[in-house]
């Protein structure tokens, strides 16, 4: 095999999706997963955190604004469960995120799959 380059396949990132609008959970779902990641999807929170199992997750994708407690508390939590959990956050509503997590990115609703792959191939 002298001189043949070869390519290893990266795993795919492991990625929990959770937004309380369920067209925009489906819409990015599928994106996602046609882009090679392995998606669980929620739009529920309580729902996603019952689910979540530590260490079995790359990162965390979470809207900021929904209930029964918004994205933010999510975050609090699945970091508590998970302290390496990376975690991006999509919202209209950035500007008025006071107390943002330190070293959290926060991404623009509505956002183009290309914008969120990107995002996520800079974790």
């Amino acid at each position: 095999m002298d001189g043949v380059l070869t390519t290893v396949k990266q795993r795919p990132k492991r990625v929990i999706l959770v937004d309380d609008d369920e067209a925009v959970v489906e819409v990015l779902g599928i994106g996602l997963r046609k882009k090679g990641y392995r998606v669980d999807a929620f739009h529920d929170p309580a729902d996603a955190l019952v689910a979540f199992v530590p260490r079995s997750y790359d990162v965390a994708i979470l809207d900021v604004r929904m209930g029964p407690f918004d994205g933010l508390e999510l975050y609090r939590r699945l970091r508590g469960l998970d302290p390496q959990l990376n975690v991006l956050f999509l919202t209209a509503y950035a500007d008025v995120v006071k107390e943002k997590p330190r070293g959290i990115r926060f991404l623009q609703k509505p956002i183009a799959l290309v914008d969120l792959v990107r995002a996520l191939e800079g974790l």
